[in-house]
């Protein structure tokens, strides 16, 4: 994923109260802290499957997917999938939330005043 024009990405919204989850649907934990005038992030899912029935063990595999979340004013959530090579170029550039959206190909419509 690169922010590519017609490239997809897997994008989720959450509403105020709902779980942060990765998009294989592994609910985060509760580590998270909103800090500053644009809290946004990146984090890894650390959902480990736990062993089925029968079976001694799980399988030890981390879910290891990556999203890039954003809050909204009213706590409402956007998170997309993304690669560390994007989260990593977003660090380094110390991008703002319209330079990230900008960077990931993430699009929504503006809204504008209607004439009086």
């Amino acid at each position: 994923m690169s922010g590519n024009p017609g490239e997809i990405r897997d994008i989720h919204v959450f509403l105020p109260g709902e779980p942060l989850a990765c998009p294989g649907g592994h609910i985060f934990r509760k580590d998270v802290w909103f800090v500053g005038v644009e809290p946004s992030g990146g984090m890894r899912c650390k959902h480990i499957e736990p062993p089925r029935p029968g079976q001694g063990r799980g399988s030890g595999v981390e879910c290891g997917l990556l999203v890039y979340w954003m809050l909204f004013p009213g706590g409402m959530r956007l998170a997309a999938s993304v690669t560390s090579r994007e989260l990593h170029e977003m660090e380094a550039k110390h991008m703002n939330v319209a330079e990230i959206r900008d960077f990931l190909g993430l699009r929504w419509a503006s809204i504008r005043r209607r004439a009086a």
